[in-house]
């Protein structure tokens, strides 16, 4: 399969959310950045397979990929696609893999992407962390009725769920509910943003902070995806710390059992705004490394700002550039413009969000680097 033809794949895969977007990459690519966290769609031939392990081989480059439990694994000599996320080591930041989502023979159907909102218990049961949920039922039990904290019922199973401090339904009222799957210890939980009597107006979509400032000033509920670092921990075993971005800081708190970044390293956050003691903070879900470090890029001598940027974006570089595209993390190009050594380039018309920059020299793709516009 051509490269070509995996992206025209991808593409076809449909427009996903931010939070689950897929990046067509080749396995040399996938093998040679450390991209924590991406989500990817990739093709390979299975060059060996080991209980819930197996690894793909593409254009003399090896991944091994590790299947979710209960998926069935394919056969060795088979070439397939393959999404997932790149998940690295760590410690010795010598070794990526592919967190499997789900793969498929080449020439058959295409595997669906990971869903990115679910409408049912069952559904949200089985979903990751920080998927957005909207579901129709009703609380049939508290277990903690002063805290919020019950069991909502649909059609289709049971589940717990956490309503904000002093605002909940009665118990088997019809309810539609808007809010974020979380992982606690005794299970999967729906974090609730909003609900409101069934058949009434619907919830909101819930709105999105792109920066620590815009974080700090939102409602609870209010959906967070932020470009920064962490400059101090607060009480790093429980993942407590401070975030601080280009428009200022706020508390972050990250879920038990994420890996937790390391301090001052540039990093996209996704998570979820709430008031704990009486300031803001944001319960995050998931984060990634940035593409790619403030650091890599003075090395080649490229500055990129503003970032965030609302309406102009300058790029000075000391090397050669060609030409600059923007495109979605779907994969769509979104803006394409010609720089030298200094350009500005409007970017008014960009919805705000987060997007990827590629800068290209006579050489080709030079590097790409992660852009906000807000």
């Amino acid at each position: 399969m051509k490269t070509k033809q995996l992206l025209f794949l991808c593409m076809a895969l449909g427009g996903f959310l931010f939070a689950q977007a897929q990046t067509p990459k080749s396995v040399c690519e996938i093998t040679s950045n450390w991209i924590n966290g991406d989500h990817v769609a990739t093709f390979g031939n299975v060059s060996s397979v080991s209980g819930d392990d197996f690894w793909i081989t593409d254009a003399g480059c090896t991944v091994k990929c590790d299947l979710q439990d209960g998926v069935p694994a394919p056969s060795r000599g088979m070439t397939v696609v393959v999404i997932g996320y790149v998940e690295v080591d760590d410690k010795t930041r010598d070794e990526n893999e592919i967190d499997v989502y789900t793969w498929a023979k080449e020439g058959t159907q295409p595997p669906d992407p990971p869903t990115a909102t679910v409408f049912t218990v069952s559904e949200a049961l089985s979903a990751e962390e920080g998927t957005v949920a909207f579901l129709e039922g009703s609380v049939t039990a508290w277990t903690d009725e002063s805290d919020g904290e019950g069991t909502f019922t649909d059609n289709t199973g049971s589940m717990a769920i956490d309503f904000p401090d002093g605002w909940k339904p009665n118990l088997n009222q019809s309810i539609q509910v808007l809010g974020t799957v979380d992982d606690e210890d005794n299970g999967k939980e729906i974090d609730v943003i909003q609900w409101n009597e069934e058949g009434g107006t619907p919830p909101p979509t819930p709105t999105i902070a792109y920066s620590a400032s815009e974080a700090a000033s939102s409602p609870d509920g209010t959906l967070a995806l932020c470009m920064g670092e962490i400059t101090a921990w607060t009480n790093q075993p429980d993942g407590e710390g401070m975030f601080e971005d280009t428009s200022g800081e706020i508390q972050v708190d990250f879920e038990d059992g994420l890996t937790l970044p390391d301090l001052d390293l540039p990093i996209t956050i996704f998570g979820v705004v709430d008031t704990e003691n009486k300031a803001k903070e944001i319960e995050t879900h998931f984060w990634t490394a940035d593409y790619v470090g403030v650091e890599e890029m003075k090395s080649l001598g490229i500055s990129m700002y503003p970032n965030p940027a609302t309406n102009l974006l300058k790029i000075e570089s000391k090397l050669d550039l060609s030409y600059i595209t923007i495109v979605d993390l779907a994969g769509r190009k979104i803006l394409e413009h010609e720089v030298s050594t200094f350009s500005n380039i409007d970017v008014s018309q960009i919805t705000k969000g987060i997007y990827l920059v590629n800068l290209y020299n006579t050489n080709g793709l030079l590097l790409t680097e992660k852009l906000v516009i807000r």
